[in-house]
């Protein structure tokens, strides 16, 4: 395929900059992908923003409470409980920079106080507050009785610069009005990402100088050690975001969307790496599973099927009764798994028995013995009702079979009694226009008349003749006697013949020997006969100024005759129809010719062994003749003679 033919995204440059593109789109569609998400978990798609601002708010707060009150009861590196006296001394020695270090954001305020709503300690300073709301812990004291405390949390209206929250001010706003925005570009990206991952599997594996798909160098790898490496891949990538989520600091996440850039291209290249491999049929041929197993799978596959079916019985009553020793204690059980295994066993090798007598009677028919007949009595339902179409299957393949070989045989009776009987008044017609011609003619109209009933009627004699040859050629009536023939010598004669006639068409004949004379099997007169025809059709059909070139060598153990030539007109017929009787190289037939000459000549071929091929290409017209070689047999060595008596 050449370059400018070939489809812009086959180009490696195209490649490149939609692999590119791919990584920066994804990248573009996994953090919209995650701001969707984030952003319709709090509500960002179905609420207002003064609902999303309270949720968040609160559930800020309300984090930080908690985390203040599990701090105050955890503070103390005694695991024993407190009695009353020793938690209300506990907590006397809270203080307010104590209370407030608890929390992580210096804007979100704490009271913490008792059921009663005694306050203990508080980071509340009276400021105008926003939101406000509380989290209850209860505590089990020393003797079983539990007293509650509750940590009321306060966010105020106006928030310190550099707190949590004031972050929070600054960019809520502006995330909730670019709420569609984002969606849009997460649905963008996903479109465009899909697209360009569709470029990218098409043209996977394609060169713009090459018609077939190609596998690389990573192509080539087994497929099954290149998903280990990914799953390990995937493995290490698993542990890292772990980590990153437990650390849960900003350098952490930072360094772990850095590690997400190269990943991207990885996995691309995995993408179109089985893309290339479902093109080039190696997805699951090339493993070293495939390889490691493929020997016992062989194996096992020479096995007979009933060894096979109770050698795979055996090892799943087997690995069954392992099973069962170990993690079944009921005896009761073991005799109903036994009674059971036994009942399916036979039951498969019942079926396995029935499906192999179907088996060889199938294969019967399908080697061409259709006398075969399944015995019915030994099978039973569907079994039985299979075996009985494939009996009748076999009958009436017979009865046809029959039928059509009848039918042969009258039709190649009705041609040659009916080419007889034509050829015997034809014979007279043909003897009487000789009479005609030996008498003196003044009418120079009537002498044309006759020489054209003369050429008409030995056409038509030659025609019949042809019928006739034709007909036992195929039917086997044709008696042939084989002997040893030089096929240089008989091709040689056949164009000594011909010199004459081929030089009056302006036809050149050029024969091409290999430096030894092949010799084969061949009855003579059907050779001669088969090199006329060939001769004869390349005589009618040949453009004059051309050569007609005959090559011969012997090759492989086999003698190879090549006709080569250049034909007159177009050959707008397949080589297969004009192996096919009655069928001409000119589809107006204005040449003379009855469509047998090749039939022929390939019949005469076939009788003697050999093969007969034909290739069209345009006006270049291609026969191949194949032959065995003769090898006599060596003579045997004589005998020793007996070695004289010694005198006594």
């Amino acid at each position: 395929m050449s370059t400018s033919a070939s489809p812009f995204y086959y180009r490696t440059g195209t490649k490149i900059t939609a692999a590119v593109l791919f990584c920066v789109f994804l990248l573009l569609a996994l953090a919209g992908g995650i701001g969707v998400y984030f952003m319709g978990e709090r509500g960002f798609y179905t609420e207002s923003f003064e609902s999303v601002e309270q949720q968040l708010y609160t559930g800020i707060g309300r984090t930080a409470a908690q985390t203040a009150l599990s701090k105050i009861y955890t503070f103390r590196e005694s695991t024993d409980t407190f009695t009353a006296v020793e938690l209300e001394s506990y907590e006397r020695t809270l203080t307010v920079d104590r209370l407030r270090s608890l929390t992580t954001d210096s804007d979100v305020l704490l009271t913490y106080h008792d059921a009663t709503g005694n306050i203990i300690v508080t980071t509340y300073n009276g400021l105008v507050l926003q939101y406000e709301g509380e989290v209850a812990l209860p505590v089990t004291l020393k003797d079983g009785t539990q007293v509650e405390r509750i940590m009321r949390f306060h966010i105020p209206l106006h928030k310190t610069d550099g707190g949590q929250l004031s972050q929070y001010d600054r960019w809520l706003g502006t995330l909730y009005s670019l709420r569609w925005w984002t969606a849009v570009l997460f649905a963008l990206s996903v479109i465009i990402t899909a697209c360009l991952l569709i470029l990218l599997t098409v043209a996977a594996g394609h060169h713009v100088d090459e018609t077939e798909p190609r596998p690389s160098f990573f192509d080539a790898w087994p497929t099954d050690l290149t998903l280990v490496l990914y799953a390990l891949l995937a493995w290490v990538w698993a542990i890292l975001l772990e980590d990153i989520k437990l650390n849960a600091h900003p350098l952490t996440m930072l360094f772990g969307g850095m590690l997400l850039i190269p990943t991207l291209p990885l996995v691309l290249l995995l993408c179109m790496s089985i893309a290339t491999r479902c093109k080039c049929h190696t997805l699951l041929h090339n493993t070293i599973i495939r390889r490691l197993f493929s020997p016992v799978a062989r194996l096992i596959s020479r096995i007979p099927l009933i060894p096979k079916v109770a050698f795979s019985i055996a090892a799943v009553l087997l690995l069954e009764l392992v099973a069962i020793i170990l993690w079944c204690e009921s005896l009761w059980f073991l005799l109903f798994w036994l009674i059971e295994s036994l009942i399916l066993s036979l039951a498969v090798l019942y079926l396995t028995l029935s499906m192999r007598k179907l088996q060889r009677g199938a294969q019967a028919l399908a080697e061409g013995d259709l006398n075969h007949q399944i015995d019915e009595g030994e099978l039973r339902g569907e079994f039985r009702q299979h075996a009985h179409h494939l009996n009748r299957v076999s009958e009436s393949m017979e009865r046809e079979v029959e039928e059509r070989m009848k039918s042969e045989r009258f039709r190649t009776e009705l041609i040659t009694n009916v080419s007889h009987d034509i050829k015997t008044p034809l014979t007279s017609i043909i003897s009487y226009i000789n009479l005609l011609k030996g008498r003196p003619q003044s009418d120079e109209t009537a002498r044309d008349y006759i020489l054209t009933i003369e050429r008409q009627s030995v056409r038509l004699k030659k025609l019949m003749e042809d019928l006739i040859e034709v007909s036992k050629a195929t039917t086997g009536n044709l008696a042939i006697e084989l002997a040893p023939c030089e096929l240089d010598v008989m091709l040689s004669q056949a164009l000594g013949e011909y010199q004459e006639r081929m030089r009056a068409a302006d036809l050149l004949p050029v024969l091409h020997v290999g430096d030894v004379s092949p010799v084969i099997m061949a009855d003579g007169k059907l050779l001669w006969r088969v090199f006329d025809n060939l001769l004869s059709n390349a005589l009618k059909y040949s453009m004059p100024g051309t050569h007609i070139y005959l090559d011969l060598r012997a090759e492989n153990g086999e003698a190879i005759l090549l006709f080569r030539n250049v034909s007159r007109e177009e050959l707008n017929v397949s080589a297969e129809e004009l192996l096919e009787r009655f069928v001409r190289g000119d589809r107006s037939r204005h040449s003379e010719g009855s469509g047998l000459g090749l039939p022929i000549a390939s019949s005469l071929v076939e009788r003697m062994g050999g093969s007969l091929s034909l290739e069209v290409d345009a006006d270049l017209f291609k026969i191949t003749l194949r032959f065995a070689l003769y090898e006599p047999e060596p003579e045997p060595a004589p005998e020793p003679e007996a070695a004289s008596e010694q005198p006594q």
